[in-house]
């Protein structure tokens, strides 16, 4: 499936910087995944894409 939007974009600065998405794709499934980007600069998949909206703030 394509994506379709991106509902949602968190970041939590603790020794990188955490970002934490949340997107639709076009058939209507909402997914979440985490990345982290390092304090050097190197990005790093912290959690691989699941179904389902990102946890309450």
């Amino acid at each position: 499936d394509k994506l379709k939007n991106i509902n949602e974009v968190r970041t939590q600065v603790v020794a990188g910087t955490h970002y934490a998405f949340e997107f639709e794709l076009q058939d209507g499934e909402v997914w979440n995944a985490m990345v982290l980007r390092s304090a050097r600069g190197d990005y790093m998949i912290e959690r691989h894409a699941k179904k389902g909206e990102l946890c309450p703030k």
